[in-house]
């Protein structure tokens, strides 16, 4: 069975008979998800985030009211993932930061199926609690770690790739920290929408077609 099968295994045995179903299937802070996991796409991450805490899930919150709201979450197809990291040559040696991770799938992946260490950031307590548990069950909760926070307020410069699923205002926000923080050659790969002023570090493109006919494009950069 291939990893990103395993991972998909582990969500049905997870969110069976808890309220995670609902909270994937109702908007909160993220907005509209869709339903989850069942099928060949499932889904990874967009939204945004709020102040880091350490502390377990249950006694974070996401409180300030200045906390920037980057994008709905909306999921993402395994094979988008794959593309996503492959297209960033994740290894081993990466530090994977997922802005706005939803349940963590990107980063549980890219720990599990290529050796790499992996930061969430999201803004809703309840996806972070889930992405903690599912990083467990999986087997890599060594290798991964999952923030309440607002990424526009976080360090990034850890990372040695980046990746997104939000808005194209959203990426021209983020597109001055990523500048500011994120060391030369760490890739910045975006699900659907390209980072406006960037088009100088774009290191190519990818295209999927989902089984109902949608594209997705998965956009490379190379800070």
């Amino acid at each position: 069975m291939r990893s990103g099968q395993r991972l998909v295994e582990s969500m049905r045995i997870l969110l069976a008979g808890t309220a995670a179903i609902g909270i994937l299937a109702a908007a909160v802070s993220c907005g509209s998800r869709e339903p989850l996991p069942g099928d060949d796409e499932t889904p990874s991450a967009t939204g945004a985030v709020d102040s880091v805490a350490t502390e377990p899930a249950g006694e974070e919150t996401a409180a300030d009211s200045d906390v920037v709201h980057l994008a709905p979450f909306v999921t993402t197809p395994y094979p988008v993932i794959e593309l996503m990291l492959g297209l960033a040559e994740v290894d081993s040696t990466d530090i994977v930061y997922d802005i706005g991770c939803g349940d963590g799938r990107i980063v549980i992946l890219a720990a599990e199926e290529f050796g790499a260490r992996g930061v969430g950031i999201d803004i809703d307590p309840e996806m972070i609690a889930k992405s903690r548990e599912l990083a467990e069950k999986v087997g890599v909760s060594d290798r991964v770690e999952f923030r309440l926070g607002d990424a526009t307020k976080m360090d990034l410069s850890e990372a040695t790739v980046v990746t997104i699923y939000l808005v194209p205002k959203s990426n021209a926000i983020l597109r001055p920290q990523f500048d500011e923080q994120l060391r030369p050659g760490t890739y910045v790969v975006s699900h659907n929408y390209v980072i406006p002023g960037w088009e100088d570090k774009e290191i190519g493109y990818k295209d999927w077609t989902g089984v109902a006919g949608e594209m997705h494009t998965i956009w490379g950069y190379r800070r």
